[in-house]
């Protein structure tokens, strides 16, 4: 057996695996590469907050991307990203959200493609899943872009410590079927630790 501290560093079977924040973990293809532009957005505000380090009474954000990969050369339509988004203390998927197809609804409508912003978003299933110490809600939705491109995304979210994580995995709707396999691996391999 391989120790799954190894497949930080070294890929196995074609795959690494990210933890992040202490909170969750995935596994992404060997072949793709950290966003920079997130390491770098991360790094900055890593710095800012460390300056002088005096108190600041500027809010923090309450939504920040945590970590991103994806292939080299990518254009960013086929990638995989986890967001951190900061909750009030009483919330919980289920008492919050609703069940799965409810919560995936939901967040289509008022944060993936609102009505005003020209997007078409068509969920394609909803389920709940108990992986690692938490309830994951995943969900699968094709979009349509203003500009007529279709993307096709997975979407992984638990909620720790008053913080939701999402996973989502992107890539364009052509694409999809040659992918799915692939990126749905991704996606179920979400879960807190």
């Amino acid at each position: 057996l391989i120790p799954a501290e190894l497949t930080l560093f070294y890929p196995v079977g074609g795959w690494k695996r990210h933890v992040g924040d202490g909170a969750y973990e995935f596994i992404y293809p060997r072949e793709w590469l950290t966003d920079q532009a997130v390491v770098y957005a991360n790094a900055v505000k890593g710095s800012e907050d460390k300056v002088l380090a005096m108190p600041r009474k500027r809010a923090a954000p309450s939504v920040t991307t945590s970590v991103a990969f994806g292939p080299a050369q990518g254009d960013a339509s086929e990638n995989v990203s986890v967001v951190r988004s900061k909750l009030p203390d009483s919330f919980s998927l289920r008492r919050t959200l609703g069940d799965p197809a409810d919560a995936a609804q939901r967040l289509l409508d008022t944060a993936i493609a609102p009505p005003q912003s020209g997007k078409k978003a068509t969920l394609i299933r909803a389920v709940a899943e108990q992986r690692g110490k938490s309830e994951v809600y995943e969900f699968e939705y094709s979009i349509k872009l203003p500009s007529g491109k279709e993307l096709h995304s997975i979407c992984a979210i638990f909620d720790k410590s008053s913080v939701l994580y999402t996973l989502t995995v992107l890539c364009p709707e052509a694409r999809w079927e040659g992918q799915a396999e692939r990126l749905t691996e991704v996606a179920k391999s979400f879960r807190m630790v």
